[in-house]
Formats: structure tokens, C-alpha cells, sequence
């Protein structure tokens, strides 16, 4: 009993051990914060191992720590793209603490624009010449390197990595990440003026509307009082008996009418014989 008491104590001890600082100060990310980031075949600060310069804003996963150096990983198997690793100067990049929101870095192609052109080892005509490509053949883009005037992109195309010279491609198109970098401020949307015009058009249709409804409660009690005032009324019939003899008593008192006189037939002289 005492030997399983102890088992538990020491791995409750075990768990409230501080986290060793080697592991809290790994750097998982790192970020392209300044122009012409190089991207480095060894981790040396020498010419010959630069071989191109990565795209400003975005990310890198960091694989190792060296004294000067990180080395990273480039972009994903994916679309036509190899993941290729390199090395990063510590003073070039900046380190992440949070996972950084996608793409990582940009995916995107450049399109053959001269026909004849040919890819080489290396940013000079004078390098070796490793395979010819086809005007419209799309090129998996990495990088660009400036060199003696001249731009070249480091492409990819089948299994091979090369250089092809920027007069014989089309320009790469690439916005910048979506995360805005250290120091600038996200850009605020434009406020929205009203529909001005709207406004005015419903103005006057309400004005409009109110004018009709106004008018129509002042003419309806007009029309009433002209009704009233202007039909004329129904008379009554007029009785026989005057005002006076209207009622039962006046009507009591009224004059007996005179007796009807007969009529006397005349007489002819056959009436006397």
C-alpha cells in the first residue's frame, strides 16, 4: 500500500513541475516581415547558397533551430508543388506565437511568354541549360532572385528545379496575406453614402401621397354641408282644415253645414190638365 502511496505522489509532484524553458521558447512559425528575405540551400551567409528571395507577409514552418539560422519547410505537396526545405536568417524573420491563418504562402504559377526558352541551374545564361519549355506552359512558382539587373524566377516543371529569366515568363500574381504585418493598420472600409437620389424620389412621392389625403378629408365634410344645405327639403301636404281647427275641440266648433236646397222640378202646362 505504501509503494503504490508513493507512485502517487511522485507523479502528482511529477505534473506540477514547471515547463522546461527549451520547450516553452520553440518557435513553430516564422514570418517574411521584411523585403528581400533570402532563402538559403545551407546555413551559411555565403552567395552561392542563396537561392531565391521569399515573398513578404507570409509564413514558414520552422523544422530546426541554429545559432544564426532556422531551417523551414516551403510550401505543400500539392497542385504541382514539392515541398522543398531550406534555411532563414533569424534577423530576416519574425517569430509566431499562434498558428498563422492560411495559405502560408502563396501557391501560384507563371506562364511561358517567349517561345525557345530554356531553364538553367542557376540566375545566368551562362549556367547550365537544363530543358527547354513551351510558349503558355505554366511553371510552379517558388521564388525570385535579382541578379546583375536581370530578374529570374525559381520554378518548377516535372521533377526539375530551375531558373527561368522574367522576359520569358509572365509576372507572378500574388497579393499580400491576408494578416496585416506588425505595425500596419487594417485598412477600414469606406462608409457607404446614402442613396441620395432614392431619398429624393421618395420625398416627393410621400409629399405627394400626403397631399392627396389632405385634399380628400378637406372635400368630403364639404360635399356633406353642400348636400345638406342645397337639396331641397320634402313639403308636407297641406290639410284641408286650417291651422286653427286642427285639433279635436277647434274642430268641435266648427259651423254646421247648411242644408241642401231641393231642387224644384218646373212646371209645364201638361201638368195642369
Amino acid at each position: 500500500m505504501k509503494k503504490y502511496l508513493c507512485i502517487l505522489i511522485l507523479a502528482l509532484c511529477a505534473s506540477l513541475l514547471p515547463v522546461s524553458p527549451a520547450l516553452a521558447d520553440t518557435v513553430s512559425w516564422v514570418r517574411i516581415t521584411q523585403d528581400n528575405t533570402r532563402f538559403y540551400r545551407n546555413p551559411t551567409n555565403m552567395d552561392a547558397d542563396i537561392m531565391f528571395e521569399l515573398e513578404k507577409s507570409y509564413y514558414l514552418k520552422v523544422v530546426s533551430e541554429q545559432s544564426y539560422f532556422y531551417q523551414v519547410e516551403l510550401m505543400d505537396n500539392d497542385n504541382g508543388f514539392v515541398k522543398i526545405y531550406g534555411y532563414v536568417k533569424k534577423t530576416d524573420v519574425t517569430p509566431c506565437d499562434t498558428v498563422p491563418e492560411l495559405p502560408l504562402y502563396p501557391a501560384v504559377y507563371v506562364s511561358v511568354t517567349g517561345s525557345n526558352a530554356i531553364l538553367y541551374s542557376a540566375c545566368s545564361t551562362a549556367s547550365q541549360p537544363l530543358c527547354s519549355v513551351f510558349y503558355g506552359q505554366q511553371l510552379n512558382y517558388y521564388g525570385s532572385m535579382t541578379v546583375a539587373n536581370s530578374k529570374w524566377y525559381f520554378v518548377k516543371t516535372g521533377e526539375t528545379f530551375a531558373y527561368i529569366n522574367s522576359a520569358y515568363a509572365s509576372a507572378p500574381l500574388i497579393n499580400p496575406h491576408p494578416t496585416p504585418l506588425p505595425g500596419e493598420e487594417t485598412p477600414e472600409p469606406e462608409p457607404v453614402e446614402p442613396n441620395t437620389d432614392s431619398e429624393k424620389t421618395e420625398q416627393p412621392s410621400q409629399s405627394f401621397d400626403m397631399q392627396i389625403a389632405l385634399i380628400i378629408l378637406i372635400c368630403i365634410p364639404a360635399v356633406i354641408i353642400v348636400v345638406i344645405l342645397f337639396i331641397p327639403t320634402r313639403s308636407k301636404p297641406k290639410s284641408a282644415v286650417s291651422e286653427p281647427y286642427r285639433n279635436e275641440t277647434a274642430a268641435a266648433n266648427l259651423p254646421a253645414p247648411a242644408p241642401k236646397e231641393k231642387k224644384v222640378r218646373p212646371r209645364y202646362f201638361d201638368d195642369y190638365l
